[in-house]
């Protein structure tokens, strides 16, 4: 495939939601934690190299800035290698300015932030550097709950490091599920219990009882915009124990098994506002914390927001647990979330400071180092992946501890969005076709059709040798369990 038709093919989806409020939380970030023994390793390693640089690094401002430049300063301090001044770029264009650097060639940009499905292509286009030998040298721990590992890696070699542990999580309304006349009324309407739903029979029921007026309160908290609503189609897919490619690279939309999917994700519309194909996440979080939404299946990275009385009404008022599960015909209970794009360092295997890049890194994902990062008191979009990260007081502080213990559950089964090589691009096809349904612009079977007719087209342009190695490295990425414990 040739290269261009990587970009050629990408399209920006949509507006570009805000950030929502309060990404920055501090203006200073809380003292650098002394280095542990992988700490020490990384330093040690790094000094061998002998160089003193400042590496360019791209990355959205909401995540670098702050806990990631202060490790940097403290990096240069101890080794040399520091980073240079950020060039801050939004998120949803992280991954399309890692392509536009891949394509150039240029070797200027020595790291870049990217969305982990795009790591395939970007190995495939000789760009993300192998990291394992650098990682062997620093024996470096590299090590999450669920699979971002595998998330990051390509046919069992490792193209990025995570730095946020991005996956949606499940809250609902505490003060409504515990309200008596809500309990009796709801008890008396369906025969059964309010309590949080472990189904998706119960959630879509518990959505359009407290979601009849969406004026008043929505039943549902969840994006349908175009570049963000087809992560939640993506939920439901993957919870119908569906997987979009075989291992012939035949596809599985145009079935009624996929069809019952969409069936779920449009079962939220009557429910919701009416000009929510409009939304981003800035909109989403004003929403919950204006406490208008019952319930919402939303990304870690809220909760920091929503859980903080100074910024949330709605704060305090969350219970938090794992997705809904569902029941597959042959009686299998399977729960899938999924993760929106969580990000990596990437290193430019075309840079001239490539080993320098990945001991930074590996210097930020350290024990440590993504502890203090995902804890921090100025960033508030970094979540925790590590095991470590979720027993650490700050953490727990900053996400609650409940809402910190429903994020370990769902890293649990976390799933990667479509990663293979040209992610971008089915991505794209995917959130079109889903938002079209969306809108009724297209019936639901008549979209599904549209992405199989779409996906087949890309995978010519791929090859089929190409895509059955990142088919098998994409399944290598889906949760190892059914249901979290």
């Amino acid at each position: 495939m040739k290269r261009r038709t990587f970009l050629k093919g990408t399209v920006a989806a949509g507006a570009v939601a805000a950030a929502g409020p309060a990404v920055l939380r501090k203006a200073h970030a809380r003292a650098i934690p002394s280095p542990g023994p992988d700490e020490n390793r990384i330093i040690e390693s790094a000094k061998k190299l002998g160089v003193n640089v400042d590496l360019t690094f791209t990355a959205w401002g909401g995540h670098a800035k702050g806990e990631m430049q202060q490790l940097a300063a403290e990096f240069k301090k101890k080794t040399g290698i520091g980073m240079g001044p950020l060039v801050d770029i939004g998120f949803p264009q992280l991954s399309q300015r890692a392509m536009a650097e891949a394509m150039s060639r240029s070797g200027k940009i020595d790291m870049c932030h990217v969305h982990s499905d795009t790591v395939p292509t970007l190995a495939s286009m000789g760009f993300a550097a192998p990291l394992d030998d650098y990682m062997k040298a620093a024996d470096f721990d590299y090590s999450s709950v669920g699979t971002f590992v595998e998330m990051s890696q390509v046919g069992g070699q490792t193209y990025g490091l995570v730095t946020d542990g991005n996956c949606h999580t499940y809250f609902v309304r505490k003060d409504l599920l515990e309200n008596k006349d809500h309990q009796k009324r709801y008890a008396d309407k369906y025969g059964t219990e309010l309590k949080l739903a472990t189904t998706w029979k119960e959630y879509l029921r518990q959505g359009a009882y407290f979601g009849s007026d969406p004026s008043k309160m929505t039943g549902f908290g969840n994006l349908r915009a175009r570049r963000w609503g087809y992560w939640w189609f993506m939920i439901n897919y993957y919870n119908h124990g569906l997987f979009p490619f075989n291992d012939d690279l035949s596809l599985n939309f145009d079935n009624d098994t996929a069809e019952a999917a969409l069936a779920a994700y449009l079962a939220e519309k009557p429910y919701v506002l009416k000009d929510l194909n409009n939304w981003g996440t800035g909109q989403m979080w004003l929403h919950l914390g204006g406490a208008k939404g019952y319930q919402s299946i939303y990304w870690g990275g809220i909760l920091p927001i929503l859980e903080n009385k100074k910024k949330s009404k709605s704060a305090g008022l969350w219970a938090h647990g794992m997705v809904p599960a569902q029941e597959l015909p042959d009686g299998r209970k399977i729960a899938r979330t999924c993760a929106a794009g969580p990000p990596l360092v990437v290193v430019n295997k075309r840079g001239k400071n490539v080993a320098a890049a990945a001991h930074l890194a590996m210097w930020w994902t350290s024990r440590k180092n993504s502890t203090h990062i995902v804890g921090g008191e100025v960033s508030a979009v970094h979540d925790p992946w590590r095991k470590e990260h979720f027993t650490d007081k700050h953490v727990r502080k900053a996400y609650g501890p409940e809402g910190t213990d429903a994020i370990y559950l769902n890293q649990q089964i976390n799933s990667p969005m479509i990663r293979t090589t040209g992610a971008q691009e089915f991505n794209d096809k995917l959130d079109k076709h889903i938002s079209d349904a969306w809108l009724g612009v297209t019936k639901p079977r008549a979209a599904l059709k549209a992405i199989e007719k779409d996906f087949h087209k890309v995978i010519r342009k791929i090859g089929k040798a190409r895509m059955k190695k990142d088919v098998q490295s994409y399944r290598d990425a889906m949760p190892k369990v059914d249901i979290a414990k």
